[in-house]
Formats: C-alpha cells, sequence, structure tokens
C-alpha cells in the first residue's frame, strides 16, 4: 500500500511502469536560453534554500519546520519493517493580518526492503510549486540509482538527469508527491481545510468496517469496557516504545509564527491492522486506535488523548489537561454506544464541547497520512 508522504515502498514498481511503456511526456517548451536561465535560477534557489536550512532553529531564532514520521511492520515474522522520516521547512508572512506559511524545502529519508532512500524537494514558496528533485537509493540488487529532475515555472520538465537507464521514478511521480507533501502540509499548518463546524473536507473517510453486534451495554458495563481498551492501549505504547517494531505516525510542527509566540505541536497516532469481513470483500485495514496531541507555547502547555473503540471506531474517552499562565484545568469525557457522552468528570476549560470534531479531525489527518 502507498501511503501519502510517508510509505513510497511501490515507488520502484510504478517507476519501471515509466521506464517500459515509455509514455509520451509533456516537455517545457521553453527555449534553449528560457532554460538556461530556468537553470540558473534553480541552481540559486537551490544554494538559498539550503543555508536558510542550516540556520534554522540557531542564532536565537525557533526553527520553522514539520517533522513527519512513519513506522510500520509489513511482516513481524520475516522481520520486514518500514520507516520513513520527512522534514518539511517553511517560512511565514502575514496578509491581510492573516498568518501564511511557505514551504520551500522538503527533506525524506526512508527504508524498503531494509535498503535506505533519499529524496529532496526545491519548493517555490511563492506558489507552492516544484522545481527541482533530487533522489537516491538502493535498489534490491545492491546498486545506486540517483536521479535528477528540473522543472518550469508551469511544472513541466525541463531536464532529467539519471546515473542509470534503469530508473524507477517520474517527472510526473515527482510532482505528483510534491504536490501531497504540500497539501498535508497546508493542512496542518493552516487549517485550510477545516470548516465552521470543524470537520476536514479533504480528508479521506475511515474504512468501513463490518461492526461487530454487541448488545447494549449499562453506564457501568461501558465505562468499564472505555478503562479496560484504555489500559491495553496504553500498555501496548510503552512496550513499542523500546521495540524497533513499531506502528505509529509522529508529527512534530514547530512554528515560530509572526502573530503569536513560538509553539511546538506534537501529535502521536498509534495504529494496528486488522483482517475484516465485509458482505463483498475480506481485506486488511488499518485503524487507529489511540492519540495523543502536546500543544507548548509561552505561558500555555495543552495535552489530550484521544481513545477510539477497535471496531466502530467512534470516540470512547477524551482527555485534557492545560495550563495558560496561572489556570490550570483537567478533565475527562466517556462516550456511550451511541457517540453521547455519558460522564464527565473535573472542569472544562471549554464553552462548548468540541470533542468529537476534534477527534474526527484527528483520524481525518491520519487516513490522509496513510492513504
Amino acid at each position: 500500500m502507498k501511503k501519502i508522504i510517508l510509505s513510497l515502498v511501490l515507488a520502484t514498481v510504478s517507476a519501471a511502469g515509466y521506464a517500459q511503456t515509455e509514455e509520451p511526456r509533456a516537455m517545457s517548451k521553453l527555449t534553449q536560453e528560457q532554460k538556461e536561465a530556468r537553470m540558473a535560477e534553480i541552481r540559486s534557489a537551490y544554494a538559498e534554500a539550503k543555508q536558510k536550512m542550516s540556520k534554522n532553529g540557531k542564532n536565537g531564532q525557533s526553527p520553522r519546520d514539520l517533522w513527519i514520521e512513519y513506522n510500520d511492520v509489513l511482516e513481524a515474522q520475516a522481520d520486514i519493517t518500514e520507516w520513513d522520516g520527512t522534514s518539511i521547512y517553511f517560512d511565514s508572512d502575514t496578509l491581510g493580518g492573516i498568518e501564511v506559511n511557505r514551504p520551500y524545502f522538503i527533506v525524506e529519508n526512508w527504508t524498503a526492503h531494509q535498503h535506505t532512500r533519499y529524496r529532496e524537494m526545491l519548493i517555490n514558496p511563492k506558489d507552492s510549486t516544484l522545481m527541482f528533485c533530487y533522489r537516491r537509493g538502493e535498489t534490491d540488487a545492491g546498486f545506486v540509482v540517483e536521479s535528477r529532475y528540473y522543472y518550469d515555472p508551469e511544472g513541466l520538465l525541463i531536464e532529467e538527469k539519471h546515473n542509470t537507464s534503469n530508473t524507477w521514478s517520474s517527472p510526473e511521480g515527482e510532482q505528483k508527491d510534491a504536490k501531497r507533501y504540500i497539501g498535508l502540509f497546508k493542512t496542518m499548518t493552516q487549517g485550510v481545510l477545516i470548516t465552521r463546524e470543524g470537520t476536514m473536507t479533504d480528508a479521506p473517510a475511515a474504512p468501513k468496517t463490518a461492526t461487530p453486534l454487541v448488545g447494549p451495554r449499562s453506564k457501568d458495563q461501558q465505562k468499564a469496557y472505555i478503562r479496560s481498551l484504555y489500559a491495553k492501549a496504553k500498555k501496548r505504547i510503552a512496550e513499542e516504545e523500546h521495540e524497533y517494531q513499531k506502528r505509529n505516525v509522529r508529527i512534530v510542527l514547530h512554528d515560530q509564527g509572526t502573530l503569536w509566540p513560538p509553539m511546538t505541536t506534537e501529535y502521536k497516532f498509534f495504529f494496528d491492522t486488522r483482517v475484516i469481513d465485509l458482505p463483498d470483500q475480506r481485506r486488511h485495514d488499518n485503524y487507529c486506535y489511540f492519540i495523543s496531541e502536546h500543544r507548548q507555547r509561552m505561558g500555555f502547555d495543552s495535552y489530550v488523548e484521544y481513545l477510539f473503540d477497535t471496531y466502530s471506531g467512534d470516540l470512547l474517552f477524551y482527555y485534557c489537561k492545560c495550563a495558560e499562565e496561572n489556570e490550570q484545568w483537567e478533565w475527562r469525557r466517556y462516550y456511550d454506544q451511541h457517540g453521547e457522552c455519558f460522564e464527565e468528570t473535573g472542569v472544562s476549560a471549554d464553552e462548548e464541547p468540541l470533542d468529537k470534531n476534534d477527534a474526527q479531525n484527528m483520524l481525518g489527518l491520519f487516513y490522509k497520512v496513510m492513504n
């Protein structure tokens, strides 16, 4: 399964398809003189981006980057695992009193079949278009493949360079992935895909599940069920913390910003794979069973947990602890089989509970990353 941004295992297969079919490719219509000028522009922008990245988070400045880490186990017995770490670097400015974040460089490292892969993407911060891509990787046969792609302002290929004719990538494929990276970045940093009702409009829906027929539970039974699932989730997370076979996604956003003090936001998504039987098919699906969110900035600290039902994917439990200046709040909410809160403990800082909307946004972000 190919995952947006984080998992590129099938890149070899798709690239081989490009190499074998030799489909017609849209090429830039720039003149030779214009191409040379564009290449010079790309090299200059690349050098400037590298210099800017070297200063990120230094000289007393807060870092501005988005880190996405993905771990999965493809086959536990065969010890086949995946890891992917992606950094997106950006600048911030304001337009009409609104803060706008602009990505300018993406760096990705990942492993596939126990081999290492590496990719760089140079992004034009003015319009978020791909200018240049470099990728390097080891094949299963043990040799190294290197590719470089240069694009004109319209996103059409100017030139490509490879160290072997057996390329495993394509300029179209790199463009497609760059758009996915940038789309996820905008969702994370600008909230452009969140509606007034608090739902993420472009995130894929959770996979349809075959919910087991469970009889109605009393409030005490539901609370016992929630506490049992919570304890199992926490135990599993603690055990995986020190194992290299993990199934989780970690996202860290360092946002210096221009309108607010610097904030660090960390999301952790813990998931597993289940086999479900539907009327028309039997399939494997990844499902998220626990999410945590931690936000910190000067004078403010909040920590949130979401626990989801294994089969239905519904929110079962919400916990929040936050502190702002000299005030502190802590509360818990328990949900029944119909999605209704049947018990709340502690004192909430919310004027209106948004647990379910926030939970759906978090799940939407998870599936946006995974698909």
